[in-house]
């Protein structure tokens, strides 16, 4: 019985939470040498998003990541974020849309120095 109610629970509280969850898209790693990275995301859907989120996180210490805030993001607009690195390692571009669907953003993480590139998902 016990165990009854806290899966009713469960899934009232994760149905509740889904209706406002926000989307989450993250690159793959790309090896940087300390210098410029790039991630640059796009509203590709038909409707303005609130709230976009870019964040480079360093992949060994996720503690560490920088972030911008871009307000509003209307459509067929780009949130740009460009970020000085201190240190040579690995880095990943995480994106946090605060309402939308995953479908109508594209976005790129790239490192200018070598013009290495990997799709954010």
């Amino acid at each position: 019985m016990l165990r009854s109610a806290v899966a009713a629970l469960t899934a009232l509280v994760a149905t509740a939470g889904s209706a406002h969850a926000a989307t989450v898209m993250v690159s793959g790693a790309l090896s940087s040498a300390g210098g410029t990275v790039t991630c640059e995301v796009v509203n590709a859907g038909k409707k303005t998003v609130g709230t976009v989120t870019v964040a480079i996180v360093p992949a060994t210490q996720p503690a560490n990541a920088s972030s911008v805030n871009c307000q509003p993001v209307l459509p067929d607009t780009a949130c740009p974020a460009t970020f000085g690195l201190g240190a040579a390692g690995d880095y990943y571009c995480k994106v946090t849309i605060d309402k939308g669907n995953k479908k109508d953003f594209r976005a790129t993480f790239c490192d200018v120095a070598s013009g290495t590139c990997s799709e954010v998902r």
